[in-house]
């Protein structure tokens, strides 16, 4: 069974990314500003605008959730279809684990109006709720206070350091871990479900 991979916010559309979209995923990321903050990655946008990399990136999106492993969604206006943000579920463990790493991410022209917790927050309840994953983490940067208070403004909770985590700025990095679980939603005792696949 494949699970169905479009899902809306107040606000947004998210999705996959389809071939059609190459026009204003060019024209959003050439909108980009100058950085806004130290966590900001606005500056290496504009090596990736090329329509061999938009493809090669589609081509690998689509081979990640045929197997069930990362799945890639991008979030869209549902008014002026203006692309936003995007979000991930890295790393999705199936059978006995049902979890996945959160990741998001609001196109610095858009910052501030809410739009990264709306994306996270209906990522979430996507992924639990219709996903059926029991358990979703995210990691942050210990230094990265914008993250951190928006991993608890989801209802996410502090578990504490996960050491060398990943690998950024040259160096192995220790992140925050916070996660949120079916149970927090009020999902009680909810068993895995066989009929999603994976390959973890």
């Amino acid at each position: 069974m494949k699970p169905p991979l479009q899902f809306q916010s107040k606000r947004l559309n998210i999705r996959p990314m389809l071939r059609s979209d190459y026009k204003e995923w060019k024209r959003a990321y050439q909108s980009v500003l100058a950085p806004q903050s130290d966590f900001d990655d606005a500056p290496n946008y504009l090596e990736f605008i090329t329509h061999t990399r938009f493809l090669s990136q589609l081509k690998k999106d689509r081979k990640s959730m045929e197997i069930g492993l990362i799945y890639n969604f991008q979030a869209f206006d549902k008014d002026s279809a203006v692309l936003i943000g995007d979000s991930q579920l890295w790393l999705v463990q199936r059978g006995v684990g049902q979890r996945a790493t959160l990741g998001f991410s609001v196109l610095n022209n858009h910052w501030r109006l809410g739009f990264g917790f709306e994306i996270a927050n209906a990522t979430i309840l996507h992924s639990i709720k219709v996903l059926n994953l029991n358990r979703i983490e995210a990691e942050v940067l210990p230094k990265n206070k914008p993250s951190i208070s928006l991993c608890e403004k989801l209802g996410m909770k502090s578990e504490g350091i996960r050491r060398q985590a990943l690998y950024s700025d040259g160096k192995w990095q220790d992140h925050l871990v916070f996660a949120i679980t079916a149970e927090d939603l009020g999902i009680i005792g909810r068993e895995p479900d066989p009929s999603f696949t994976g390959i973890i």
